[in-house]
């Protein structure tokens, strides 16, 4: 389910960011959302704009490719 609020909302041209952070404060959850004790919360998607030019986003990556820490059977 998570996985599809996010693909929603890039298709919306939104940006999504799964946290589990906010789980740590479930009261402050609870109050604000109006919900009760018998709730539990797993999981948060911060959704929003994104801003492409933001520092965060466009510091330069190192990444591996993909062979290197994958084995390919058939392909």
């Amino acid at each position: 389910m998570a996985q599809t609020i996010c693909l929603a909302a890039h298709a919306r041209g939104l940006g999504a960011c799964p946290t589990r952070r906010v789980v740590n404060w479930p009261d402050m959850l609870r109050e604000t959302l109006g919900l009760p004790e018998s709730h539990l919360f797993v999981l948060g998607i911060a959704i929003g704009y994104p801003d492409p030019e933001a520092l965060v986003n466009n510091f330069p990556r190192h990444r591996e490719p993909l062979d290197a820490f994958t084995h390919w059977h058939g392909f």
